[in-house]
């Protein structure tokens, strides 16, 4: 049985829909992380599963327990925001002691969990400083501890790492992986930063305008996308313009804008369908040196590239003013703006979308 459950969950205000009957489902010790633009309503569901707001429609299960009516304190929720909301007056242990002393619990209960949670996020050398005297990277990780003090049901992350620097967020990536993981909560984390969602998330749910466009593990997504707007979210892409010209058994064959190209058969197109060919700038080989027979090759003028160790970012012009991102390997770095040069693809690495 799934450890959360939303059922046809849907919240307006007044005429604008702000989430469209969703379903989504959550395992008991997963990891998912809901991704998307800003405004596609991955914080209005967090907000509701806290009981912050209430739903137009639909229900919100949390184990055995129906809690869309139940008030926010009786969900048994934790939950880390992005600005830590710590307590500036108390020490770092009594910021982490606060739910537990609130609820009652002996002092020496209070003392071993504290300890225990310290020793959890590092922190142990700094139980009695106060949070001004800590980095962010150290004020998030007692955010933390003090959300899971008292062991609730399911951690709500609100785009916890926003605040911090590149590096700093890298890192603490990492941490929050490895505290979910040792406790083994079950956790709905939001972010609209795709390698952070791609680097901590067991499943990633992919929001769009109210609705879950696509739930999967990241490979399954970047590999697989369900729509344009999930491939061109999740990664990087190039789509080329093309129209069906004919389908048969075997194959499907499509006119673009480098040429008439032979595709694997795809369900969903009839001849005549405009569509949008992706293929993700990794897929793309620089001068292939064995080209095989579903390989499309097609020239190139490269307008810039970027050296970045272990990639070099290449930008292309293709046929027909057709520009392209490609990711090469270091040895690409020879060419320079306005060579031309080959590039190769396997010809079933094409997403095909409707345009």
């Amino acid at each position: 049985m799934s450890h959360l459950l939303l059922q046809n969950l849907s919240k307006r205000y007044g005429p604008a829909t702000a989430l469209d009957n969703i379903d989504l489902a959550v395992e008991k010790g997963e990891l998912l992380t809901l991704l998307g633009p800003s405004g596609c309503g991955k914080t209005t569901v967090l907000r509701l599963v806290a009981g912050f707001v209430t739903p137009s429609a639909g229900s919100i299960r949390i184990g055995d327990v129906d809690v869309t009516r139940i008030l926010p304190y009786e969900r048994g929720i934790g939950m880390v925001f992005q600005n830590y909301a710590l307590f500036p007056h108390l020490s770092v242990a009594r910021n982490i002691a606060f739910s537990l002393e609130e609820r009652g619990f002996a002092r020496s209960q209070i003392r071993q969990r504290v300890g225990e949670l310290l020793d959890l996020v590092r922190l142990s050398d700094a139980a009695d400083r106060f949070p001004a005297q800590l980095s962010g990277g150290q004020q998030q990780r007692v955010a933390v501890a003090r959300a899971v003090a008292y062991a609730p049901q399911l951690l709500l992350m609100d785009e916890p790492l926003g605040a911090l620097d590149l590096k700093l967020r890298e890192a603490m990536q990492l941490e929050v992986r490895r505290i979910q993981r040792e406790l083994g909560i079950t956790t709905l984390y939001v972010t609209h930063d795709q390698t952070e969602a791609m680097r901590i998330s067991d499943r990633i749910a992919i929001m769009n305008a109210g609705r879950v466009e696509q739930i999967g593990s990241a490979a399954e997504i970047y590999g697989d996308p369900a729509s344009r707007f999930v491939a061109d979210f999740l990664g990087r892409i190039n789509f080329i313009s093309a129209r069906v010209t004919s389908i048969a058994s075997d194959r499907m064959s499509v006119r673009s804008a480098i040429g008439e190209l032979k595709l694997p058969p795809r369900n969903g197109f009839t001849a005549g369908s405009i569509v949008a060919l992706g293929i993700r700038p990794d897929e793309i080989e620089v001068e292939p040196s064995v080209p095989t027979n579903d390989m499309v090759i097609a020239p190139a003028t490269v307008l810039d590239r970027v050296f970045l160790g272990n990639i070099v970012e290449m930008q292309v012009k293709l046929a027909d003013d057709v520009i392209a991102m490609v990711e090469a390997k270091p040895a690409a770095a020879r060419f320079s703006r306005g060579d031309r040069i080959s590039l190769g693809w396997h010809a079933s690495r094409f997403r095909v979308f409707i345009k």
